[in-house]
């Protein structure tokens, strides 16, 4: 059988081509910064909880990241009937800007809670309850939110009451500018939504 001649058997048989130990090590050093770039992206995506977890605390974390319900209510300003959140589509991009740590402005902490900016003639304040009826891991927590500013605060369960009795709240931190205006547009959306809903069956 006749081998068929192939026109660029030179290139490859050239002895001027070779694998030299500089271009060994260059290949090694791409390898190694695309494994560090990819660590670091995961790094950089990964839920920051340190200080999440010592302003809100445990059972408020745990709450945040396997809450069975999530429930939105009326605090004061605007009213609507409460909206339930579970299942909804973005819900876990809320409970993900709630945990990363990121999200808030740590040195804006203040002692007075959420409720007590509700005296302005503009305040329009919510908040967002997180329970577990079937597993009971923990006791039932709410978050406060001024809509206006984005603050927000915990609510004890034992304190937190229904319709627009001013509750305990501990604390309260700020969002940061970029996460304010994305978390009310979400809300709001899902209170218009809830709204519609009730206008048509009536």
């Amino acid at each position: 059988m006749n081998e068929i001649d192939n026109p660029h058997d030179d290139k490859f048989n050239d002895p001027r081509v070779s694998v030299t130990r500089r271009g060994i090590l260059i290949g090694v050093a791409i390898l190694v910064l695309g494994v560090l770039g990819a660590i670091g992206s995961i790094y950089a995506r990964r839920t920051r909880l340190e200080k999440s977890r010592a302003y809100w605390g445990d059972d408020t974390i745990t709450a945040l990241q396997l809450a069975e319900r999530v429930e939105l209510v009326s605090i004061s300003g605007k009213e609507f009937e409460p909206v339930n959140l579970s299942g909804t589509p973005g819900l876990g991009h809320l409970r993900h800007s709630l945990l990363d740590e990121r999200s808030y402005l740590w040195d804006s902490t203040k002692d007075n809670p959420v409720t007590s900016l509700s005296a302005a003639a503009d305040s329009y304040v919510v908040e967002l309850r997180f329970s577990d009826p079937t597993e009971h891991r923990f006791a039932e927590r709410g978050i406060q939110l001024d809509m206006n500013d984005g603050w927000v605060g915990l609510v004890l369960a034992e304190n937190s009451a229904a319709e627009k009795r001013i509750p305990a709240v501990e604390q309260r931190v700020q969002l940061i500018e970029r996460v304010r205006p994305a978390l009310r547009k979400f809300l709001e959306t899902l209170i218009n939504v809830q709204q519609k809903s009730y206008d048509q069956r009536n």
